[in-house]
């Protein structure tokens, strides 16, 4: 490790002269710096570059506390420099990520089913939304958030999209609107996503990141990306090797000329990948598919909370994802000692089958059976 270390600091030596020489001789005309995630082989790498880089060509922006890597930005050549020291085991730009386009549907509106009563309704069960955030309304209790958008330091909604999430998990029991799937959950608004809907790798890190630090039961990502980012994954890794269950849609791509369309993080083996069904239990159109598919819930028209105390109907793998982390929670709130993989199982086995696993995964989710 020592010589990893010394080895590390001899490319900050490098780094250091090669910009410095660079602003030296041309000051009005240096590199343009693009942001990157640095993964490093251990903390001790990490601390190594952050407390030995002074020159002004590189600012690490950010540190996480459960992954050796950090956010900086970075020129090309200093970015080259990185790649190719033994402490650095990778490096990727940090990409953008949005929401697929959404469905809304003015119709006759028709409650959610509602499920049988049960002794706990997601009691003591910590979920996390990461999403656009969570608005204030009547039929939500957020019990905390955070914001991971520079520009919107606070988790409340400016889009709907995590509202309307949320509000499939847990909006409460009431006579006149859907009721959440377990509306006793402690819930809780983690945005990494803009009022645009628009975040990046390093948002999505940063949440997931937060989550294994805050001890969530169950992360909920209705959000995606085609990007397959390291980063990306050894977060979601970290955060299922710390018992946490990770449920996330699997993307609105099905009608693409492709054989594969699932999102990341969806893809990964860590990630439960959540397709969407219409109201024949037939798979959606929009719905993505592929070897990774693992379980199908109701995604077109989904009637759940939203901005300025509304409820609205939206369709998408977006609204299927929440079905299935708000039966998790049943789940872990009934059967507290299971583990994330014992209750991924659990839903997995119960499924009622609806055709190909290729297009519909083990099937459609099946709340009853799984908490039976």
């Amino acid at each position: 490790m020592k010589r990893r270390v010394h080895v590390l600091i001899m490319t900050i030596l490098m780094i250091v002269l090669a910009t410095g020489t660079a602003f030296a001789d041309n000051r009005e005309d240096t590199e343009d710096t693009e942001e990157y995630l640095v993964g490093f082989k251990n903390e001790a790498a990490v601390q190594a570059f952050s407390n030995n880089v002074t020159t002004s060509a590189v600012e690490v922006q950010h540190e996480y506390e459960n992954l050796p890597v950090i956010v900086s930005e970075l020129s090309t050549e200093v970015a080259e420099l990185l790649e190719n020291d033994p402490s650095v085991e990778f490096i990727e730009k940090n990409e953008k990520v949005y929401l697929d386009p959404l469905v809304m549907n003015n119709i006759q509106e028709t409650d959610i089913p509602k499920l049988e009563e049960r002794m706990k309704r997601g009691d003591g069960v910590k979920v996390a939304v990461l999403d656009t955030g969570i608005a204030s309304h009547d039929d939500l209790h957020v019990i905390d958030g955070v914001s991971f958008v520079s520009v919107e330091p606070f988790y409340r909604d400016l889009n709907g999209h995590g509202t309307h999430v949320a509000g499939t998990i847990a909006a409460q029991e009431n006579d006149e609107a859907s009721t959440g799937i377990a509306p006793n959950v402690e819930l809780y608004a983690v945005k990494v996503l803009n009022g645009l809907g628009a975040g990046s790798i390093a948002s999505i890190t940063n949440g997931i990141d937060w989550a294994i630090s805050n001890d969530m039961d169950i992360i909920n990502m209705s959000l995606g990306t085609n990007t397959d980012s390291e980063a990306l994954q050894r977060a979601v890794e970290r955060a299922h090797d710390h018992g946490i269950l990770i449920i996330a849609a699997a993307g609105n791509s099905g009608e693409a000329d492709e054989q594969h369309t699932i999102d990341y993080p969806a893809r990964y083996d860590s990630v439960v990948a959540v397709g969407a069904v219409d109201g024949n239990n037939e798979r959606a159109s929009f719905s993505s598919y592929g070897e990774q598919l693992e379980i199908m819930a109701p995604g077109v028209e989904i009637h759940s909370t939203f901005l300025f105390n509304r409820y609205e109907r939206l369709s998408g793998t977006s609204m299927a994802s929440p079905h299935v982390t708000g039966a998790a929670a049943l789940i872990k709130s009934n059967n507290p000692e299971l583990t994330n993989e014992q209750i991924r199982k659990r839903l997995n086995t119960t499924a009622t089958p609806l055709g190909n696993p290729f297009y519909y995964g083990h099937g459609l989710l099946n709340v009853d059976a799984a908490l039976d």
